[in-house]
């Protein structure tokens, strides 16, 4: 494994840009003799991405914006539909039980984490109207079947572990009726 210096961590940042560490876990990150697990997970990660691999992601809603989804589709539910069903090739919309449903638990994945903006177009839109919104962004440290864990790095939360399993869906409501969307455990600070 190579030696953590400003540079390489510098070249990290350089190829998961527009994502910085948090300057406390650079910190720590530089110090030597940290053994913190998080800290030599993310160490392998670093020298995993510099050897030429792509980061891996996870992207979450916050409540607000689940919430700013659900009410817009409402709004225009015939258009959202049709939209949604025509960017839907790989047909998963037909394992929800509402169209909604599949646009929360979903669509967080057409976030281009390079671009900073939905690929989606109805999600790109929504999140122009709702003060140009940008989800919580976590590089993954590592994972399995049943789920991930890793270290946000833009938005609420920035700098917290957060650990994800592929049922942590967290409920919103709209005229009564229940939606989910994936929300994730978030574990503490990895820095000081």
């Amino acid at each position: 494994m190579k030696q953590l210096d400003t540079a390489v961590i510098d070249a990290f940042e350089r190829s998961v840009f527009p994502y910085k560490l948090p300057t406390g876990l650079r910190a720590n990150l530089l110090q030597s003799g940290e053994q913190l697990a998080e800290l030599t997970e993310l160490r392998s990660i670093i020298n995993y991405i510099l050897l030429g691999n792509r980061a891996q992601f996870e992207v979450e809603f916050s409540e607000e914006f689940a919430q700013y989804i659900a009410s817009s589709y409402w709004r225009d539910s015939d258009n959202f539909n049709e939209v949604l069903i025509r960017h839907d090739a790989a047909g998963m919309h037909s394992q929800y039980p509402n169209l909604l449903e599949f646009m929360l638990t979903e669509l967080s994945d057409t976030y281009d984490t390079q671009a900073q903006e939905f690929r989606h177009p109805l999600l790109r839109e929504l999140a122009q109207e709702f003060n140009n919104y940008q989800p919580d962004v976590s590089l993954v440290l590592n994972m399995d079947c049943g789920g991930w864990e890793g270290i946000m790095l833009a938005g609420s939360d920035v700098g917290e572990r957060i650990l994800g399993t592929y049922g942590d869906l967290k409920v919103i409501q709209h005229d009564g009726q229940d939606y989910t969307y994936y929300r994730y455990i978030r574990k503490g600070r990895v820095h000081q």
